[in-house]
């Protein structure tokens, strides 16, 4: 294996991410299960509580790539 392949598309600047929390915030209430969307559910918020991806929808730079 040559390694991971280039991203054919680049989201977000990796110079620009913060991998530690900005600021605390109080935990949501979390999403109401609808029959059988438990585990979708639970990979919505654990991705929503990552601190890098958390920072930048905070930080709204990716309003400037939305045409």
């Amino acid at each position: 294996m040559d390694g991971i392949p280039q991203p054919k598309r680049i989201l977000c600047d990796p110079e620009l991410l913060e991998l530690k929390w900005k600021t605390a915030c109080s935990v949501g209430s979390g999403l109401s299960n609808m029959g059988n969307t438990c585990f979708l559910n639970s990979v919505l918020q654990c991705l929503t509580y990552t601190p890098p991806l958390f920072n930048y929808l905070l930080s709204n730079n990716h309003t400037q790539m939305c045409k």
